[in-house]
C-alpha cells in the first residue's frame, strides 16, 4: 500500500508528537535522576546532556539504516517506542545500581575532590545509563521519515512535517514538566506517566501498521516523478560538505542556545520557570521554521543553497537585537510592577515573560528550524536508502549539537563571556551560509552580488552594535519592584555602580559591582546569575554569625566544612577560630577571584594554609567523601535558583549526617523572606527529621540560622567563655559590637521545642524526589510572602528560659 491515508498520516503525526514531548520529558527526569548522584556542576550537566545526544546521534545513524530494511518502518519506531517505555519503568533500579557503581568508582578525600577530579566516572556512569534508550529514541525519526515518504517528490515536506510535530511536542513537553507534572507528582510518578505514554504511541503505532502494507518500493521517473522534484545530482565532494555543514550549524545553534540560557538566567532569574520558558521558545522556533518549510519546500529546487540563505538571515537575526540586551534588566524591573502579588498573577507574569523571549529567540530560531530538513532534502537521492540518509544527516546535526553545548558551556562561555558567544555564533552562522551559497551556487552574477551585500551588511551590524554597558545586568530583575522604573531613575542608579568583576562561569554568571554610598564610601554586592548572594554591609551581619555560632557551640570544632564560598566571610569567621582544617566547597570555579575584592571584610581566609577550596557539587562531594566534620555550614543561595532546593532536601541532611561526628553539628541558612509560612515549615521539618534537636538563630531580620544536631547542646560555658577570649575572635564579633558569650547568644529566638511546633504545622517535606522547594520558591518570590511564624514565637519576647542564653545565665555564680 503506496499511499497514506490522510487520517493515518494525522494520527502518525500526532504520535510523532507526544514522542517529542514524552522524549523532552525523558531527558529532563534522566537527568535529574543522574545529577543526584554526580552533583550539578557545569561538568556534569554537560556529561548528562552529552551523553543523551550522543545516544540520538548514535541510534539514528544505526537504526535508520534498519528502517530501510524491514517491511514496516512503523512497526519499528512502535517497538522503539516500547523499548524505551520499558527501560523507562526499569530506570530508578537502574540509578540506584549506577550510583552505586559510582561511588564505587570515586571515593575520595578532600584533597583529590574537584571538578576535573571523577569525571571519567561520570561519563562512564552516564553513558551506560543512557545509551540504551537513547540510541533507540534517535532511530524514531529516520523510521518515520521512511515510512511516512511515498516518493522522493515528498522527502521534504514529510521530513519538514515531522521534525515539526516532534519540537512542537518537545515545547510541550518543556512546559507540561515544569508546570505541571513534576510540582504535583514528582519524579519517579512523572517517569511513570512518561512510561504509559510511551505504551500507548506504541500501541496505537502497532494497530496503524496493521493497516498498511510493506514500505514503498524505489520510484523513478518512469513513475512519473520527474527529475526536476528529485534535484541535480550531488559529488561526493558536495554530500560531505553538506554533512559539515550541518555538523558546524547544529553546533553553532546549540552554541547560541547555551549563551540565551546565560543571558535570560540573569534578566528572568535562573529558576526552572525559566529555563522552561527558554527552552519552550527555543524549540517552538524550530517547530515554526520546520512547519512552514513543509508547506513551501516544493517550491525549493536548490535546498542546499536555500539552506545557506537560512544560516546568514539567522546570524544577522541575533545581531540586530544585541544593542538592547543590557536594557532587558530593566525591562523586566517594570514588567513586574504591573502584575499583583496574587499567586494567579504568576502565570500571566510568565505568559508575558514568554513573549519577550520570543521577541528575541524566534527569528534566528525558525529559520534554525528549516536547516535539518533542507539537508534531508537535499542528500535523498534514493528512496531505498531514505531512512539510511536520513539518520546519517540527523546524527551528523546531532553530533554538532553535542560539540556546540560541550564546546560553548565549558570553553567558549568562560573563555569570551556571554556578549562574545552571542556575536561569534551569529557570525559564525552568517559566515557559513555565506559558504553554503556559494558552494551550492551555479556560477550566477546575481547570486555573488547578493552574497557580497550579504557580507557588507554582516560587517555593518557587528560594527554598529557597541559593547554592553553590564551595570545594567545589577538592576536586579528578579525582585520585583512595587513601583515602576523611569529610564532616568535607571540611569541615575546605574550611574553610581561601578562593575569590578563580570565573569561567565562555567556555573553562572559571577559578577561585583560596586555602589558609592552618600557618605563617599564604596560597597560591594556580589552576584550569581543577577541575583545578589553577598554583600560588604547589609549581608555581614549574617555572614559573620554562621562562622561563629556553630563554632562556639560544637563541642569540640576541629575540621569544619562550608558550603558557598562567596565573599568569603564566613570562611574568614571560621578560621579565627583554633580548627584544624576548613574545607570549603563552592560550585563556581571563578569565585575565589571574587572572594579576594572581599579582603576588607573577610580577612583573606584563601591565603590561610588551613583552608582547602574544592570546585564541586556539594551534594556529590558528601556523597562520595572519606572527610568527616565536626561542623558543616551551609549557605548556598536563595531556594528559588534552580538546582539550590536539593541542598535542603531530606535525602541531601541524610548525607550530611553521614558525615559529622557523633557530637557534630550542622547549621542552615534559611530565608524568612520571600517564603511563605507553609514551605519555611516545610524545609525546618525535612531538617528536623534528620536533625531531632534543632536551635533557631537570627541574622539579619529576615535571616534563620538553623543549628542541627543529633545530641542535645550542653556546651561547656567556661569553655567556650574561654574561646571568646580569643583576640581574633573578639576583633571579628566587635564588627556586630558583640562583647560577651551572652550577647552572641542572644540572636538565638527558638528553643528546640518552638522548632518542632514549626515543624509540626505542616505535612509537607522537600525530597529529592518532589522537589517541593524549586517549584514553590519560585512562586512564593513573584508573590513577596513573607514567613511570620519566627517573629510571632521569638522566645526572647517572653524571657526565654528554655533558650541557651538562659542556661548560660543560670550557670554563672551568683
Amino acid at each position: 500500500m503506496i499511499g497514506l491515508r490522510p487520517v493515518a498520516h494525522r494520527l502518525v503525526l500526532l504520535l510523532f508528537l507526544v514522542s517529542g514531548a514524552v522524549g523532552l520529558g525523558y531527558q529532563v527526569l534522566w537527568g535529574r535522576f543522574l545529577l543526584d548522584f554526580i552533583g550539578v556542576s557545569a561538568w556534569s550537566y554537560a556529561t548528562v546532556l552529552a551523553a543523551f545526544m550522543a545516544g540520538l546521534a548514535l541510534g539514528s545513524a544505526l537504526l535508520g539504516r534498519l528502517a530501510d530494511r524491514v517491511k514496516s518502518p512503523l512497526r519499528l519506531f512502535a517497538f522503539l517506542e516500547a523499548g524505551v517505555g520499558l527501560y523507562a519503568l526499569m530506570y530508578p533500579r537502574l540509578s540506584e545500581a549506577a550510583s552505586a557503581l559510582y561511588s564505587g568508582l570515586v571515593s575520595f578525600t578532600p584533597e583529590q575532590a574537584g571538578a576535573g577530579h571523577a569525571l571519567w566516572a561520570k561519563v562512564l556512569v552516564a553513558g551506560l545509563l543512557l545509551l540504551v534508550p537513547t540510541t533507540l529514541m534517535g532511530g524514531t525519526y529516520p523510521a518515520l521519515v521512511r515510512h511516512a515518504t511515498n516518493h522522493l517528490g515528498q522527502v521534504g515536506r514529510k521530513a519538514s512535517q515531522l521534525y515539526a510535530v516532534n519540537a512542537l511536542g518537545a515545547v510541550a513537553g518543556a512546559l507540561l514538566m515544569a508546570f505541571a507534572l513534576m510540582p504535583t507528582l514528582g519524579m519517579r510518578l512523572s517517569l511513570l506517566v512518561l512510561a504509559l505514554a510511551n505504551g500507548l504511541v506504541a500501541a496505537t503505532a502497532l494497530l496503524l501498521a496493521r493497516g498498511t502494507g510493506p514500505a514503498p518500493r524505489v520510484l523513478t521517473a518512469q513513475d512519473g516523478i520527474g527529475a526536476s522534484e528529485i534535484g541535480p545530482g550531488l559529488t561526493p565532494l558536495g554530500v560531505r560538505v553538506a554533512l559539515a555543514l550541518i555538523l558546524v550549524g547544529g553546533s553553532l545553534t546549540f552554541a547560541l542556545e547555551v549563551a540565551w540560557t546565560r543571558y535570560f538566567a540573569v534578566v528572568l532569574g535562573s529558576s526552572t520557570y525559566s529555563f522552561a520558558l527558554v527552552l519552550a521558545v527555543f524549540l517552538s522556533g524550530i517547530a515554526l521554521g520546520s512547519a512552514w518549510l513543509s508547506r513551501s519546500e516544493a517550491a525549493l529546487r536548490r535546498p542546499l543553497r536555500f539552506f545557506g540563505w537560512t544560516q546568514l538571515l539567522a546570524g544577522l537575526s541575533v545581531l540586530a537585537p544585541l544593542a538592547l540586551y543590557p536594557r532587558a534588566p530593566w525591562l523586566f524591573v517594570n514588567l513586574g510592577a504591573l502584575f499583583s502579588d496574587h499567586p494567579a498573577a504568576f502565570f500571566l507574569y510568565v505568559a508575558c515573560q514568554l513573549l519577550v523571549c520570543a521577541l528575541v529567540m524566534l527569528p534566528p530560531t525558525v529559520l534554525f528550524g528549516m536547516a535539518l530538513p533542507l539537508v534531508v532534502k537535499g542528500l535523498a537521492r534514493d528512496l531505498g536508502r531514505l531512512g539510511s540518509d536520513t539518520g546519517r544527516v540527523y546524527a551528523w546535526n546531532t553530533w554538532g549539537n553535542v560539540a556546540g553545548a560541550l564546546l560553548a558551556g565549558l570553553v567558549l562561555l568562560p573563555a569570551l563571556g556571554m556578549e562574545l558567544l552571542l556575536r561569534g555564533a551569529a557570525l559564525g552562522s552568517s559566515a557559513l551560509g555565506l559558504l553554503a551559497i556559494g558552494f551550492f551556487s551555479r556560477k550566477e552574477r546575481r547570486t555573488w552580488v547578493s552574497v557580497g551585500a550579504a557580507a557588507a551588511v554582516l560587517v555593518v551590524f557587528q560594527l554598529a552594535v557597541g559593547p554592553w554597558r553590564t551595570e545594567g545586568f545589577a538592576l536586579r530583575p528578579t525582585r520585583r519592584s512595587e513601583v515602576p522604573l523611569s529610564h532616568r531613575a535607571a540611569e541615575v542608579q546605574l550611574a553610581s555602580y561601578r562593575t569590578v568583576l563580570f565573569t561567565d562561569d562555567p556555573a553562572a554568571l559571577l559578577m561585583v559591582h560596586a555602589t558609592r554610598t552618600v557618605s563617599g564610601e564604596e560597597t560591594l554586592t556580589l552576584s550569581l546569575n543577577g541575583k545578589p548572594d553577598a554583600t560588604s554591609h547589609d549581608d555581614l551581619p549574617t555572614q559573620i554569625l554562621l562562622g561563629h555560632v556553630p563554632l562556639f557551640l560544637a563541642p569540640q570544632p576541629r575540621d569544619v566544612l562550608v558550603i558557598g564560598l562567596a565573599s568569603g566571610v564566613t570562611a574568614g569567621a571560621v578560621l579565627t577560630h583554633p580548627v584544624r582544617r576548613l574545607d570549603v566547597v563552592d560550585i563556581v570555579a571563578a569565585m575565589p577571584e571574587a572572594t579576594r575584592l572581599f579582603r576588607e571584610w573577610n580577612r583573606d581566609p584563601l591565603a590561610d594554609p588551613r583552608l582547602r577550596l574544592i570546585v564541586d557539587d556539594a551534594r556529590s562531594y558528601l556523597s562520595h567523601t572519606r572527610q568527616r566534620y565536626d561542623v558543616i555550614i551551609s549557605e548556598p543561595s536563595n531556594p528559588w535558583m534552580a538546582g539550590t532546593g536539593a541542598l535542603f532536601s531530606r535525602e541531601f541532611y541524610s548525607r550530611a549526617a553521614a558525615t559529622l561526628e557523633p557530637d557534630g553539628v550542622y547549621l542552615q541558612w534559611l530565608q524568612a523572606y520571600e517564603l511563605s509560612d507553609e514551605t519555611f515549615a516545610a524545609v525546618v521539618r525535612t531538617f528536623r527529621r534528620v536533625f531531632p534537636h534543632v536551635y533557631a538563630f537570627q541574622g539579619n531580620a529576615d535571616d534563620v540560622l538553623l543549628l542541627g544536631s543529633r545530641r542535645p547542646l550542653h556546651p561547656d560555658w567556661s569553655d567556650l567563655e574561654r574561646r571568646f577570649a580569643a583576640p581574633s575572635v573578639r576583633e571579628d564579633l566587635a564588627r556586630l559590637e558583640i562583647e560577651s558569650p551572652a550577647a552572641l547568644l542572644a540572636f538565638q529566638v527558638l528553643s528546640p521545642a518552638s522548632v518542632d511546633y514549626i515543624a509540626a504545622q505542616t505535612h509537607l517535606e522537600n525530597t529529592d524526589d518532589n522537589l517541593l522547594l524549586e517549584y514553590r520558591a519560585p512562586r512564593e518570590l513573584f508573590s513577596r510572602a513573607s514567613v511570620r511564624l519566627v517573629s510571632r514565637l521569638d522566645e526572647r519576647l517572653h524571657g526565654g528560659p528554655a533558650l541557651l542564653l538562659g542556661e548560660h545565665l543560670r550557670s554563672r555564680p551568683g
